[in-house]
């Protein structure tokens, strides 16, 4: 029996609610009965193969989905390798400009309801589109390190957050921090590093992974309702 071919990302445009600059972004359809949509939000490295692994998870579960390129302003279609470039170009990105980026990426998707998933840097922004974004239906956010850097604004919609009890990048006391603020948030902590979803890094964690993404489908798919 033949494996059935991953399908093909389709590469678009988007124009920037911020500024109209126009960014290049990934879709990808729902494989299985629509649920709503997905704005995936990338790590510190730009579209890489692993956030075209998590597109095809949740295209696979009923979801469509985008993945802006955050960092097309410094270079179009960014891709580093380099970790510390990719904490440069985070670094030199204002929030109101990334949330004029991903409110064009929400009105990619059509009708609702919509959700957040980011990593890394991703996970910050999609904490801080589910506290300034209108019309969001959830949001999950993966060992986002900056998230106790925007602990002023409400949470307008519901969010899970994944975190990594070995993650050098984030004490579990900053977790803490976050969890007294925000009790309504679900926070899980794994026996895990930081990025512990990303396939070939060093702290990736098969069974951590696995356990956040069901998770975060569960999560999603109550609300989703």
């Amino acid at each position: 029996m033949v494996a059935e071919a991953e399908p093909v990302i389709d590469r678009i445009t988007l124009t920037s609610a911020y500024d109209g600059f126009r960014l290049s972004a990934w879709h990808l359809a729902a494989r299985s009965t629509r649920r709503g949509g997905v704005v995936v939000l990338h790590e510190v490295f730009g579209l890489t193969p692993h956030m075209a692994d998590v597109m095809q998870r949740l295209a696979a579960q009923g979801y469509d989905v985008v993945a802006p390129s955050l960092f097309d302003r410094i270079e179009p279609g960014f891709l580093r390798s380099n970790a510390q470039e990719g904490i440069a170009a985070a670094r030199a990105t204002p929030n109101a400009q990334a949330l004029g980026d991903m409110h064009a990426a929400f009105a990619r998707l059509g009708e609702g309801p919509h959700f957040a998933v980011g990593f890394c840097f991703g996970g910050v922004m999609a904490w801080i589109a589910a506290q300034h974004l209108d019309g969001l239906a959830g949001a999950v956010s993966f060992y986002g390190r900056r998230i106790i850097e925007e602990l002023q604004a409400p949470l307008q919609c519901p969010v899970q957050m994944h975190y990594g009890d070995r993650d050098g990048s984030i004490p579990l006391s900053d977790v803490a921090q976050v969890a007294a603020r925000y009790p309504a948030a679900a926070i899980h902590v794994y026996p895990a590093g930081h990025a512990f979803c990303r396939e070939g890094g060093s702290n990736f964690n098969p069974a951590a992974r696995d356990l956040a993404f069901q998770r975060t489908l569960a999560f999603m798919a109550g609300l989703a309702r």
